[in-house]
C-alpha cells in the first residue's frame, strides 16, 4: 500500500486497495466523526474525480439540505418496513416504536460513513450514507442520493449496489 495520501478538498484521503478512505468531523446535523469512502473507476489508484470533489463540498456547504434528504428518505423507509417487523413477533418490534413526525428518526440513527461513487456516466456522482440503526444492529440502514433524488434506501449495503 502506498502511504502517499491525496486531497478531496479538506479531507486527507488513504488509499486502501478498494478506494480512498478519511475522515472528518463536524458535519452539523450529521454529528461525529465519520469516515469518508471515495471510490474510483473499477478500483484504480487514480485521484477523485473533480465531479466527485464538487459534490463533497456541497455535501459540506448544504449540510442541512443532505440531512433533510436523508431523514425523509430513512424516514419514509423505515414506516413501510415496520409493518413486517411487527408480524415477526414482538421481539423484533420491541426497537421500532410508532414514529409520527420524520424527526424522530434522528434518534434512531449513527452514521457510520459516506461513501462518493465515481462518475461512471460523467453525471453528477452519486453518495451513499451508512448508519447503525436500532431496529436492525445486524444489516444497519443506508441511502443513496444523486442530486434531490433518493436512488435507493434499505440496509447500509445498499450503498453499494445502486
Amino acid at each position: 500500500m502506498n502511504s502517499k495520501p491525496t486531497l478531496l478538498a479538506d479531507v486527507i484521503l488513504e488509499w486502501d486497495e478498494f478506494h480512498w478512505s478519511g475522515h472528518v468531523t463536524d458535519l452539523g446535523s450529521l454529528g461525529r466523526e465519520i469516515e469518508v469512502h471515495v471510490e474510483t473507476k473499477v478500483e484504480e489508484r487514480i485521484p477523485p474525480h473533480y465531479l466527485q470533489v464538487d459534490l463533497w463540498k456541497r455535501i459540506v456547504g448544504e449540510n442541512a439540505h443532505y440531512a433533510e434528504l436523508v431523514r425523509t428518505g430513512l424516514f419514509r423507509y423505515y414506516c413501510e418496513i415496520r409493518p413486517q417487523y411487527e408480524k415477526a413477533g414482538p421481539e423484533w418490534i420491541a426497537n421500532m416504536p410508532v414514529l409520527t413526525e420524520k424527526e424522530a428518526i434522528d434518534g434512531m440513527l449513527i452514521i457510520n460513513y459516506i461513501t462518493i461513487r465515481w462518475p461512471y456516466d460523467g453525471n453528477t456522482p452519486a453518495v451513499g450514507f451508512s448508519y447503525g440503526c436500532k431496529w436492525d444492529r445486524e444489516h444497519g440502514a443506508g441511502i443513496v442520493i444523486r442530486g434531490d433524488k433518493v436512488l435507493d434506501v434499505g440496509g447500509s449495503d445498499c450503498i453499494y449496489c445502486s
